[in-house]
């Protein structure tokens, strides 16, 4: 709807941050994010259920992604 301040992040299943996928400024409109399976530290993720969480002006979402190899 508008411009906003928007991070969207990976956690594992007991809550661990894994990875940031973005944190800065977005503009308005439909925008793509892809996560590679990799951890912030560049290591392969286990296959899993992870959640993301993004965040945008004071609203959270949640989602559960699973991870296959």
């Amino acid at each position: 709807e508008q411009d906003s301040r928007l991070s969207v992040l990976v956690y594992s299943r007991r809550g661990q941050l894994i990875r940031r996928l973005y944190e800065g400024n977005a503009s308005k409109g439909f925008h793509n994010l892809a996560w590679d399976g990799k951890s912030d530290s560049g290591l392969d993720c286990a296959s899993g259920v992870y959640l993301i969480e993004m965040q945008e002006n004071g609203r959270r979402h949640i989602r559960k992604a699973v991870l296959s190899k």
